[in-house]
């Protein structure tokens, strides 16, 4: 007796994918709703983000191009240091030559 209401048309679960359609429609204009009342707040949210991001991202830029200016800067007093020491080597070889 049991098995045969199981199986029967007038099971109510049976009918219970009638009533999903519904249910499932609700749902997605609530999500709708709520996801209308939040956009704006998303929308935000994200274009700081993005704003932090190129802000970071700005900073690195300034920190290798600092970085490049130094070293730039470094191997010029190294290079007028070595022309520096060669004159003078190179004077002093001449005026003991001379002497």
């Amino acid at each position: 007796m049991f098995s045969r209401f199981i199986m029967s048309d007038e099971n109510p679960i049976a009918k219970l994918g009638d009533l999903t359609k519904p249910a499932t429609v609700l749902i997605e204009k609530i999500s709708e709703a709520v996801g209308g009342v939040f956009k704006p707040y998303q929308i935000v949210r994200v274009a700081k983000a993005e704003a932090e991001a190129n802000r970071i991202q700005a900073e690195s830029q300034i920190q290798v191009t600092d970085l490049h200016r130094r070293a730039m800067h470094r191997f010029l007093e190294a290079r007028s240091e070595k022309t520096i020491q060669y004159r003078s080597n190179h004077a002093e070889r001449n005026s003991s030559a001379r002497g």
